[in-house]
């Protein structure tokens, strides 16, 4: 019989109300590893390293309204995420998160160490001025204790999305993307549990989650690009065990060309508008929508033949 997961788990809880502040890892991601609608040709390499700041002492409601958690939500994180590509039109990707996580309260817990590794596939539609790409992505957790440890839900995630981006006259890009998830202890959902027993963690922790993301970029110097950025995600099937979440993000980036393959970027990520409710059974086992500041300075090395117009990961070249 699989055991069931306590709605609080006392060796984590900083204070009752803190045990909201578990963080929402659908958008705790890298801020540079979404490569967009472009995608390096075959033998091309894109390597990128991330390190960011990120703290909270807010949740959104059910309401939309921000609410105290009773404390402060601190995680730090370096990751390291690379893009390989396969052949013509096709590429794989992986990221690899370290992290640091603080909650603070009436007392102080910290977990530091891997998160959740993320694997994927893409695929280029069409590689040009305007372009689209099909992309698929997994990612589990690497280890951690599920029950005891601040660094993830540990739970599994299958996402499924399209890209597309276009080239503004010769100066800039937009790119937008959407797609859908299924996060999930068990794939297959069955309760594991004999009859008259509480329903297994895997029949009740389960999420149908729609994910929307865009970027715009100018360049206002021949090597400094500015721009603004977006994502949001949204519950919009839930099994009994699972709370409702929607978040949505902004924030601006800038990023120096320091050479034809070196690229250095920082920004910023901050809340805007999000919701929480609590799961049909009325327990909080999962995160809520944080309201969410971040900074982040990340470098990119490249291998690649794409131009300075074709997204955040182009290159130098001339269009």
């Amino acid at each position: 019989m699989e055991a069931v997961r306590p709605p609080m788990r006392p060796r984590t809880m900083v204070s009752a109300r803190l045990l909201f502040a578990i963080p929402f890892a659908v958008l705790a991601c890298s801020s540079v590893a979404r490569a967009g609608a472009w995608l390096p040709a075959r033998g091309e390499i894109l390597s990128q390293v991330e390190a960011s700041v990120f703290s909270s002492d807010s949740y959104y409601d059910a309401t939309g309204a921000r609410r105290p958690i009773g404390g402060l939500w601190e995680e730090r994180t370096i990751l390291g995420s690379q893009e390989i590509g396969l052949k013509r039109h096709m590429s794989l990707r992986y990221t690899l998160p370290m992290a640091s996580v603080t909650a603070r309260g009436t007392g102080s817990s910290t977990s530091t160490g891997l998160s959740d590794l993320s694997l994927g596939l893409r695929y280029g539609l069409l590689q040009g001025s305007s372009a689209a790409a099909l992309s698929v992505d997994w990612s589990a957790p690497l280890g951690y204790d599920r029950w005891t440890s601040l660094l993830g839900e540990g739970l599994q995630q299958l996402q499924g999305s399209l890209d597309a981006g276009a080239t503004v006259m010769d100066r800039g890009f937009v790119q937008g993307s959407a797609g859908f998830a299924y996060r999930y202890f068990s794939i297959t959902r069955k309760n594991n549990n004999d009859t008259g027993s509480p329903a297994s963690e895997g029949f009740l922790r389960w999420a149908n989650l729609v994910t929307t993301s865009a970027d715009a970029g100018w360049w206002v110097r021949p090597r400094l690009l500015v721009g603004g950025r977006y994502q949001g995600v949204a519950t919009m099937s839930e099994g009994d065990g699972e709370p409702k979440r929607n978040l949505q993000l902004a924030g601006a980036f800038a990023l120096l060309r320091a050479s034809e393959h070196l690229d250095v970027m920082a920004g910023s990520w901050s809340g805007f508008s999000g919701k929480y409710e609590l799961s049909t059974l009325g327990t909080a086992p999962a995160p809520p929508a944080l309201h969410y500041d971040q900074v982040y300075v990340a470098v990119t090395f490249r291998q690649t033949r794409t131009n300075r117009l074709q997204g955040i990961l182009g290159s130098n070249r001339q269009p």
